[in-house]
């Protein structure tokens, strides 16, 4: 990866990480701290992810005119290796310790998330017998998902759990065929800033959640015991989100989720792996923003 891919990488990891942290503050019902900056109010968030793409577009802008930018970063350099530890075990830690950064979802994120990975996937499948097997495995949780985003009723726990638990085997299923070689290896291929860094946001996001996905497993199994069934209650409403969306809404998200990725597929636009991380990033974390100051102005 050469230095300029690596610093918007690195931007990547930190405005994903920032996005996170403002969530799980916002989630908690805690008010932003304000920043007054060129006539405009902003959060601490804010402010340290504005900072962070005037610095590296500098950085860039200086590795171009220097020349540097033809030098490339591995993990064999001491600094890059302690930076990568240093964020296996932050991930480690709110993956499965303290999961206060996973955003919550409600049952249409769910729906748009399992189309995204499932489309994407299949897209990427040439073998016609593979893609029936792959086909009739997604098949009955398609259906359900679709069921369950279009009616209004609120899911009790367990349900709540298993609906969650296939978003997170999605999320897995995503972080699998991401290729992040290209993070410690040098590479010919023009890899393009915005690559670099949607490989650090999309990473920091899939790896939380491929990582919480152990410990959520486990206590999903655990509710074979009738008296364990009782804790679903207390968990799910840190996960997951009781808040519903109209139908038109539901029906017009899905048909720009698949018209995106099938346009995509046919012209090439960008890297599969590319679009699809996108798209989850923007239907977990983006969307529920915009809608949200939407009803406020309402």
């Amino acid at each position: 990866m050469t230095i300029s891919a690596f610093a918007a990488f690195c931007l990547g990891i930190l405005v994903e990480i920032v996005v996170l942290w403002e969530q799980s503050r916002r989630q908690c019902n805690i008010p932003p701290r304000q920043w007054g900056f060129l006539g405009l109010r902003l959060s601490t968030e804010q402010l340290i992810i504005a900072t962070a793409f005037v610095t590296v577009i500098a950085l860039v802008t200086s590795f171009k005119l220097s020349g540097l930018a033809v030098y490339t970063v591995s993990l064999d350099q001491v600094i890059i290796g302690m930076l990568f530890v240093g964020l296996g075990l932050f991930l480690v830690y709110f993956g499965v310790v303290d999961p206060r950064l996973l955003p919550r979802i409600n049952e249409q994120a769910a729906l748009s998330v399992h189309i995204i990975v499932a489309l994407g996937l299949a897209l990427t499948i040439e073998d016609e017998g593979a893609l029936r097997i792959f086909a009739l495995v997604f098949a009955l949780p398609t259906i359900g998902l679709i069921t369950i985003g279009l009616t209004k009723r609120i899911l009790a726990p367990i349900p709540k759990a298993l609906v969650y638990l296939w978003y997170l085997m999605c999320l897995f299923a995503l972080a699998l065929q991401s290729d992040f070689s290209t993070v410690t290896q040098p590479i010919s291929a023009p890899f393009s800033l915005f690559d670099a860094f949607m490989v650090g946001a999309s990473g920091v996001f899939l790896i939380l959640h491929s990582l919480f996905l152990i410990r959520f497993f486990v206590l999903v199994s655990s509710l074979i015991l009738p008296r364990n069934r009782r804790y679903m209650g207390f968990a799910m409403p840190h996960l997951f989100d009781d808040e519903q969306m109209p139908r038109w809404q539901v029906f017009v998200l899905q048909g720009l989720v698949a018209g995106v990725l099938l346009l995509n597929s046919k012209f090439n636009l960008a890297p599969n792996i590319t679009a699809v991380s996108t798209l989850v990033l923007i239907i977990v974390q983006i969307l529920p923003q915009v809608w949200q100051k939407l009803r406020h102005r309402t």
